[in-house]
């Protein structure tokens, strides 16, 4: 393989990453919002229970206890993707 060919193959590999960038850019956008609207779903459902238990008697630091179970499920999850995504 020539020297002109080496710099061919170079710069064609230079431009399919240069043309993958707004391909990982619009997936990096979309997990974020994906997370976003996750975290936002969390929140609404803690504080629907929280409102169930107040309204069946349960006091509000109880019920907020108890409400701490959907964050930590979430943080659980969150956890174990990221044990996908970078290995140990």
């Amino acid at each position: 393989m020539g020297e002109q060919e080496a710099m061919t193959m170079r710069a064609g590999e230079l431009m399919a990453l240069i043309a993958s960038i707004p391909g990982f850019a619009y997936l990096a956008l979309q997990l974020f919002f994906i997370y976003l609207g996750w975290w936002r779903s969390v929140g609404k459902a803690r504080r629907a229970l929280e409102a169930q238990l107040v309204s069946q008697g349960i006091t509000k630091d109880q019920a907020k206890a108890l409400s701490i179970v959907y964050v930590e499920m979430k943080d659980e999850i969150q956890r174990a993707m990221w044990s996908f995504v970078r290995p140990q």
